[in-house]
């Protein structure tokens, strides 16, 4: 398995291993190309954004989806704010079954999380420390979201959190990103709690494949050059994440409530709430891509101007680019 030092080299390779050497399949009627048991093993988690111009990542979503998951939350109207196509995988209307939050932090009413942090605190070499994502009991139902993620492994060696990423399947140009930026967040998070430093992560997937009308997009990500510098160190843990759930809160509220009523969203408002809660630097460079979704959500012509200002937010990039 081939080693790299950010997400954008390991995307770019591995779509040029699945471009030169994938089969084709058609899994329920819909033409790919597949490479089986493929992957990657990424040095430094944190050089973990893809800043593509080709890929023109969703920064909203990015860090939206990231919240909704450490909320602990399947609503679906929460992540649909971010991400409208949710409305797709749903049952109900109401709920995503597969919703990763939910099985991490209440699987059954299990909290995985909670039960990893006590394995590696009791026995830190121990090879127990597995958060399940898959289950037969929820999966053989024929729901339209299933979890593409089957487990997750944390190893503590040498004072540092390993992370490997099983996955059943895994749509290597279109979701890679954000699986990837969303499982190294979860452990820098967790190597934070347990006050260990972080260490590498390993991205294995069943079938890693993009579909053949990604070409065109796949093909410039081949191409790109335009590389995103790494996130900074991360600093705190669930105490700050609770805060900026929050600040998450009010934010996407405030903007629905002003979009309904045809109104941009009050932006000195939510900057002083944002203010208040007295986050550090790293939880507030997500703070300001709540409020920048705001803004954006509404049609504030403020947001270029906000979005321009943000010199040292490590998101500045992909938020010029929406």
């Amino acid at each position: 398995m081939n080693a790299y030092s950010s997400v954008e080299m390991a995307l770019k390779f591995t779509l040029n291993d699945i471009k030169q050497k994938g089969f084709v399949t058609s899994p329920r009627g819909r033409e790919s190309k597949e490479l089986i048991g493929h992957g990657y093993v990424l040095t430094n988690p944190r050089n973990r954004i893809v800043g593509f111009e080709a890929r023109d990542l969703n920064p909203f979503y990015l860090i939206g989806n990231l919240l909704w998951v450490l909320r602990q939350s399947n609503k679906l109207d929460i992540i649909c704010y971010y991400n409208p196509r949710g409305y797709m995988f749903s049952d109900d209307g109401e709920i995503l079954r597969g919703a990763y939050g939910k099985r991490i932090f209440d699987f059954d009413g299990v909290n995985q999380w909670n039960n990893v942090i006590k394995e590696l605190k009791v026995d830190p070499d121990s090879r127990r420390a597995v958060i399940n994502f898959f289950l037969p009991q929820h999966d053989w139902t024929g729901s339209l979201d299933t979890p593409c993620t089957t487990d997750i492994q944390f190893f503590l060696r040498d004072n540092k959190l390993h992370l490997v990423n099983h996955m059943r399947s895994q749509s290597a140009a279109f979701v890679q990103p954000y699986d990837a930026f969303l499982m190294t967040m979860l452990q820098e998070l967790l190597a934070n709690e347990l006050g260990v430093e972080l260490g590498i992560y390993k991205h294995i997937c069943g079938s890693y494949h993009y579909f053949t009308n990604e070409e065109g997009m796949v093909d410039k990500i081949i191409a790109s050059t335009d590389y995103t510098p790494e996130m900074p160190k991360m600093e705190g843990g669930m105490a700050e994440v609770k805060k900026l759930l929050q600040f998450e809160n009010l934010a996407r509220l405030e903007a629905i409530k002003s979009s309904h009523i045809g109104l941009a969203v009050d932006f000195g408002y939510l900057a002083e709430e944002l203010q208040r809660l007295n986050l550090n630097s790293y939880w507030t460079y997500i703070g300001e891509v709540l409020l920048a979704k705001a803004l954006h959500f509404t049609g504030s012509g403020y947001y270029s101007k906000f979005v321009k200002e943000l010199k040292d937010n490590p998101f500045q990039k992909l938020l010029l680019n929406n």
